[in-house]
């Protein structure tokens, strides 16, 4: 059930998260902290990229920041969403590159109570993200609405 009317907007920081050059295929495990160090259960309804890079981005987000395990009774991945480059936009053919998603119902929850959200950028494209000391700049938003339940 969630509670109609409140979304959270939790974001990562640019030079902050995800700083690193992340290869084809590579992932690059970020936690950030959700608004007020709020903890509980979420919906993700929507998500944004704003980035310097044009590639096929994806974000996992777990339930700890263990996140992945060998043992799937241990592992707590809980959804994903990815862009190809494709869906990349920009206004007037420079600067940023802008990717979004509305209408995701993917089932989050802090179990260990940290106030966090824990998840994985992973590059889907042959080449690499920028790294942030070289002038690669991005950001993952996501629209949170807390649930008393999934």
């Amino acid at each position: 059930m969630a509670q109609a009317g409140q979304v959270y907007r939790v974001s990562s920081v640019d030079g902050d998260h995800f700083t690193d050059a992340i290869v084809a295929n590579a992932a690059e495990a970020e936690s950030f902290t959700l608004i007020g160090g709020r903890r509980g259960r979420y919906r993700i309804r929507a998500a944004v990229v704003i980035s310097s890079d044009n590639l096929a981005w994806e974000f996992w987000v777990y339930r700890t920041a263990g996140m992945r395990d060998l043992n799937p009774n241990l592992d707590v991945f809980c959804g994903r969403w990815g862009w190809q480059a494709i869906n990349g936009e920009q206004v007037g053919a420079a600067g940023l590159w802008y990717y979004y998603i509305d209408g995701l119902d993917i089932a989050i929850e802090d179990v260990s109570e940290s106030g966090q959200i824990h998840l994985e950028l992973v590059n889907r494209s042959a080449g690499a993200k920028t790294a942030f000391a070289a002038g690669g700049r991005f950001r993952l938003e996501l629209l949170l609405e807390p649930t008393l339940g999934f």
